[in-house]
């Protein structure tokens, strides 16, 4: 028995619908990364270490490249879809939603696509608020270190140089002489 072939849009929409899934995947995963090197940073910020910190900075940028690099794909596994489903790539709308995309795909294909982008959005939230989290401790540690920069300011300024707010100040005259006679 000879089973009929598949339309060769439906063939290369499939192969599109693997390719994103797999690409949102690989996005998910490297976003997990992510999140897992922020965790990392909220305690190096915690105990001021700054080689961690350089470190992961450094694993950061690694991680936010390779996700270019993935979103750069997905654009195209996004732009093959829109053609086998009869829609033109230069016709997307700005913010396209996977819903939309979707529609002109399977039940089947429009869940797996469904659910690998939930996963991804899931790792998104928590990683938006391990940042909301860097950030206020980054400012709480960044306050706290000005603070202590001020205060030493002050002590080493007996001249008066320095301002309360830090900056340099001209301060009272200092006048001092020293005695040359014998």
């Amino acid at each position: 028995m000879i089973m009929p072939q598949p339309p060769a849009s439906a063939a290369v929409a499939a192969d599109a619908v693997d390719r994103l899934e797999d690409i949102l995947d690989q996005l998910a995963t490297h976003h997990q990364t992510l999140l897992d090197l922020a965790r990392r940073q909220q305690a190096a910020i915690a105990t001021a270490d700054a080689p961690t910190l350089q470190r992961l900075v450094t694993l950061q940028n690694q991680a936010v490249q390779q996700i270019a690099a993935l979103e750069h794909d997905r654009g195209m596994a996004v732009a093959s879809i829109a053609r086998a489903t009869g829609r033109q790539p230069s016709a997307l709308p700005a913010a396209a939603s996977l819903s939309w995309l979707a529609s002109g795909l399977d039940a089947t294909a429009r869940q797996r696509l469904s659910d690998a982008a939930s996963r991804l959005m899931t790792i998104l939230r928590s990683l938006r608020h391990e940042h909301e989290v860097i950030r206020a401790a980054t400012t709480s540690l960044t306050t706290h270190m000005d603070g202590i920069i001020r205060q030493i300011a002050r002590r080493l300024s007996h001249a008066g140089t320095y301002a309360r707010h830090g900056g340099v100040d001209a301060g009272p005259t200092v006048q001092s002489a020293l005695d040359m006679s014998l």
